[in-house]
Parts: C-alpha cells; sequence; structure tokens
C-alpha cells in the first residue's frame, strides 16, 4: 500500500512542476520492461521444466494451425519458444507470400520459416529448404512430417559459389543455429563435418526454377557472399526474388570481407536495402553503415510491387 501512496505522491509532484507526460511515459515504459522480465524468467522457467520432462521433443504452436517439434538440446529451440527469435522477420514474410509463391530457405534449421511459408504458399507453391548438417537437417525432416507438407523440399546441401565438399564447424551442445563455414562467432564445443554444396544458379537450372522465385531468406553464418555468387545469374535478374540476408559483422570478417562488402555487392545486382517495421507494416531505408553487429536485410528491386503486396 505504501508503495501505491508514494507513487502517487511523485505523480502529484511531477504534475505541480509540469513534467508529469513525461513521469507517465517514464513509468510505462519501465512498467514494459518489468513485464517482459518476468514473461521472460516465466518462460525460461517453464522451458526449464520442459526439458527435464521432455528428453526428445516438444510440439509448439506456431500459430495459424502451424506446428513446430522443438528440441530440449537446442538454443534455436530455446529461443522459438520464448517468442524471442527473428519476430520481424517472420511478420514480413508472413504479410509478403502469398498463394503460389515459391519461397526459398538457405540455412532452414528446424525448418521454422520454411514451415510458416508453406502455409501461405499453399498447394499452388512451394518452399526449398537447405541445411547441410546431418543431424538438423534430420530435424527438419520431422518437422516437415509433422505438417504433411507436400509443398516443402528439404536438400541437405549447402549454396555457396561452386559444387564442392566442404567443412562445416558443427555445434554438438546446442548451438546448431550457429554452424558456419568459417569460425563459429558462439563459443560452443564444435566438430567438423564434411557436406555438399551447389550454386543456386546450377540447381535453380536443374529444378526449372530460373526466375521463379519470389523470396530467398539466406542465413548461413558468414557464408552469404559466397551464397550470392553462386546466383549471379538469378540475382542479376530485374525479376530476382527478394531476399531476406543477414548482416553479421564477426562472421563476414572471420570469411575475409565486411558487411559494408556485402551491401556493396547487393547494390551492384540492382537491390535496394531495407529494414521491416511490423508496428508500423513499412519499409525503412537501410543505409550504408560503417559496421553491423547483427541485422537482417530485405534487398528488393521492384519496391512498389512488395508494398502492394504488404498493405
Amino acid at each position: 500500500m505504501t508503495r501505491y501512496i508514494n507513487y502517487i505522491k511523485d505523480a502529484i509532484i511531477q504534475l505541480y512542476k509540469g513534467r508529469f507526460i513525461n513521469f507517465i511515459q517514464s513509468e510505462w515504459l519501465s512498467y514494459l520492461q518489468r513485464s517482459r522480465y518476468r514473461k521472460l524468467q516465466k518462460g525460461n522457467q517453464k522451458w526449464s521444466n520442459y526439458k527435464k520432462n521432455n528428453r526428445q521433443t516438444i510440439l509448439f504452436p506456431l500459430g495459424s494451425g502451424v506446428k513446430i517439434y522443438l528440441f530440449p538440446d537446442s538454443e534455436l529451440s530455446r529461443l522459438i519458444y520464448l517468442d524471442r527469435f527473428e519476430k520481424s522477420e517472420q511478420s514480413f514474410i508472413k504479410r509478403f507470400l502469398a498463394k503460389g509463391d515459391v519461397f526459398v530457405d538457405v540455412g532452414s534449421n528446424i525448418g521454422l520459416f520454411s514451415l510458416i511459408a508453406s502455409k501461405i504458399v499453399g498447394k499452388s507453391g512451394h518452399v526449398y529448404a537447405f541445411e547441410p548438417c546431418m543431424k538438423t537437417h534430420e530435424r527438419l525432416r520431422q518437422n516437415i512430417g509433422l505438417a504433411h507438407s507436400r509443398n516443402i523440399s528439404s536438400f541437405a546441401l549447402a549454396l555457396s559459389d561452386e559444387e564442392s565438399s566442404l567443412r562445416l564447424r558443427v555445434s554438438n551442445d546446442g548451438f546448431d543455429a550457429w554452424n558456419s563455414f568459417v569460425d563459429p562467432s558462439v563459443k560452443s564445443s564444435f566438430e567438423d563435418e564434411t557436406v555438399q554444396t551447389i550454386r543456386w544458379d546450377e540447381f535453380a537450372r536443374r529444378h526449372f526454377l530460373l526466375s521463379k522465385v519470389t523470396m530467398m531468406k539466406i542465413d548461413v553464418e558468414g557464408w552469404e557472399m559466397q551464397v550470392l555468387r553462386g546466383a549471379e545469374y538469378t540475382l542479376s535478374k530485374p525479376d530476382a526474388p527478394v531476399l531476406q540476408i543477414e548482416f553479421t559483422e564477426q562472421n563476414c570478417r572471420a570469411n575475409g570481407y565486411t558487411c559494408r562488402d556485402l551491401y556493396h555487392a547487393l547494390s551492384d545486382f540492382g537491390y535496394q536495402l531495407f529494414t521491416y517495421n511490423p508496428e508500423k507494416n513499412i519499409l525503412i531505408s537501410e543505409p550504408l553503415r560503417e559496421t553491423y553487429p547483427h541485422l537482417n536485410v530485405l534487398a528488393v528491386k521492384n519496391l512498389e510491387a512488395v508494398l502492394q503486396r504488404i498493405k
């Protein structure tokens, strides 16, 4: 009771000093922060309880009738469970994609974006999911089976700038979302796994997908430049797909380039770069920055067409 009396006293003082609006805004922000913290703590506790009682998988609803298996040993699964993983990116895909579209998920992991896209594009559309890590790809296959999705094709391949075999650094303690061809950006226990790579342009030619892809999501932990180089024909065309691509400075530098180089490469293909604000449902022009700690960027060629889709 004393707490609320003191709160009212503070409010009256601020009102008298003409700072009442600022006081209310500050208190509201503080309340939201406390509320989010309590929600996070509650979620972490619930996740811990799930891990104790579910050694294999956890069935988790994503909304709109879509469900996904989460895995107790996976940090990505924990973030999805806590509703803290790439929410604005999910929102954009839900607004942008439509029935009949073709979505390419490069670095699919357990299939979060693939499952969301599958539901939207429907029977007349298709999803192509790439996940080279053997263990993670098997989990992706489990989720495709759970969804009974006949419009998702998964491939245990990595996209690159040549067709070859490469060493993938694979986490063996739950950080498989950070598996990488370069030095991983998280502290974890990693081991080597040999995986097969292919150029996107060659894959698209074999599967009759040239000029048919609506959107590509590229999340490959520092291997983005190689993916772009392997898709030069596709990305150079006026009808090139919209890209959602990760800019993380540490990952890029581990591979010998910078996020500014990545920005210039996309610009050379004719793309404009944006970020998405889901609350206002708008695209915000993304300037060339000195550095990018971590940001998922949208690369767009036909801005008007994108705005028409998401309105």
